[in-house]
């Protein structure tokens, strides 16, 4: 209060009061009167009114393969000096402390949920979440014929597949009476040295049809089984 002669009396909202600072007050209009000791009176208006609500958002869930990066990244409502605190976690862990940036490098290794804290310099706080999810190609390529003739062209049996297949469990092949004519665990991919040369008991066999099994394991840990009908050929 400038001017007047002391003592000034205050009110605020028809009540006297012995303050100068009203803080943490909500939207509204508050009055003020003020009476110096000569009876000059001085009233003013203030309106509060509540500012935008602080948000934040991490945009929509992502689908990404294994080992992928990305760059996720919040888009709030406020200018960025206006933000004090920043908390990143993944699955509930905190991905880094301090967190200065409104980006986060992710990797794709494992399904994983991200979340974002903003509190800006009023306290006010906000929060988003995104869901990253790892989708594996489950390409896994079975010829339906094969000649070991030894040209150099399909000579094996074997299975063909990319860098997300960790590895052939089982392979059973069985001719159409039931027999099982060849079996091999825990095969390495795209290797014929693993492959069937179509030899049962030492002995080649005749053109014919067969029935394979496979289990094929993926770098996700998940396995697929896979069947069908194989056809020696000379």
């Amino acid at each position: 209060v400038e001017g007047g002669t002391p003592p000034i009396s205050v009110s605020f909202n028809g009540e006297q009061t012995e303050q100068s600072v009203f803080p943490n007050l909500s939207a509204g209009s508050y009055t003020l009167e003020f009476i110096d000791q000569n009876g000059c009176e001085f009233d003013t208006t203030v309106v509060l009114v509540d500012p935008d609500p602080l948000t934040v958002d991490l945009g929509a869930n992502l689908t990404i393969a294994p080992g992928e990066e990305v760059v996720i990244e919040a888009n709030v409502n406020i200018d960025p000096d206006q933000i004090q605190s920043i908390f990143w976690t993944i699955n509930g862990e905190l991905a880094c402390d301090p967190c200065e940036e409104l980006q986060l490098p992710f990797t794709g290794e494992n399904n994983a949920t991200v979340e974002i804290t903003v509190i800006d310099i009023n306290g006010c706080e906000a929060s988003d979440r995104l869901q990253i999810n790892i989708i594996v190609e489950r390409n896994v390529y079975i010829p339906n014929a094969f000649s070991p003739n030894e040209d150099g062209i399909n000579d094996r049996f074997l299975v063909y597949g990319d860098e997300f297949v960790e590895e052939v469990e089982e392979i059973m092949i069985f001719d159409r009476w039931g027999t099982k004519v060849f079996e091999r665990r825990n095969i390495p991919l795209n290797d014929p040295d693993f492959g069937w040369n179509g030899i049962y008991r030492d002995s080649k066999l005749n053109p014919a049809v067969f029935v394979y099994y496979i289990r094929v394991r993926f770098t996700d840990g998940v396995t697929e089984d896979f069947s069908g009908d194989l056809i020696l050929v000379e």
